[in-house]
């Protein structure tokens, strides 16, 4: 998996390709905590549940409903709620709103399979107060709160689950790059 370290407005920076899904995730991550890492956090993509939220637009999230298999590995049968940095979060919702003012912020999903959930489930979620589906949130903050390291997550919507449509390759990639930068602020905020 490539990994890169430079600067970014004169602070150390390292990007670094996780894989797909929490197995994948969880190792990279174990890893760089042993390298050292302090600030996690991930960006992507993910499927659209939430009303209002439109591809390209952004998410951070506040909190992930841990539907995947590593977080049960880690933890066993014991209940547990993943959830990012406070003020990790709080530096990344401001630095996004600041790129982009269509912004959600709340709770998202994980999920281990990318078409497992049905058009018909998302209204359940989307009433549940999920904004976005994705593979890899939960385990990266249980991981953080079991390594003592500062997690977040922002994610750029991608589409809306069960439409079969993709969204235009010149949105995603703009909101992508908007994703980068606003990510890349708030990691070097002060």
């Amino acid at each position: 998996l490539y990994g890169y370290t430079g600067t970014y407005q004169g602070v150390r920076v390292s990007v670094q390709a996780t894989g797909m899904c929490c197995p994948s995730l969880a190792i990279v991550v174990e890893e760089l905590v042993r390298e050292g890492a302090k600030t996690l956090v991930r960006i992507g993509t993910a499927g659209v549940v939430g009303a209002g939220i439109t591809p390209g637009d952004l998410i951070v999230a506040t909190g992930s409903v841990a539907n995947d298999g590593t977080t049960r590995q880690y933890l066993g049968p014991a209940s547990y709620t993943a959830v990012p940095d406070f003020e990790l979060t709080q530096t990344l919702v401001a630095a996004a709103k600041r790129r982009k003012p269509a912004t959600h912020v709340g709770l998202i999903q994980t999920d281990d399979a990318f078409y497992a959930v049905t058009q018909a489930a998302t209204v359940e979620l989307a009433a549940k107060g999920v904004l976005a589906l994705e593979m890899e949130a939960s385990a990266l903050f249980m991981l953080g709160k079991l390594r003592s390291v500062r997690t977040g997550c922002m994610l750029v919507a991608s589409n809306r689950i069960g439409d079969a449509s993709f969204v235009a390759p010149e949105i995603l990639d703009e909101a992508i790059l908007e994703m980068i930068e606003a990510t890349l602020n708030a990691c070097v905020a002060p």
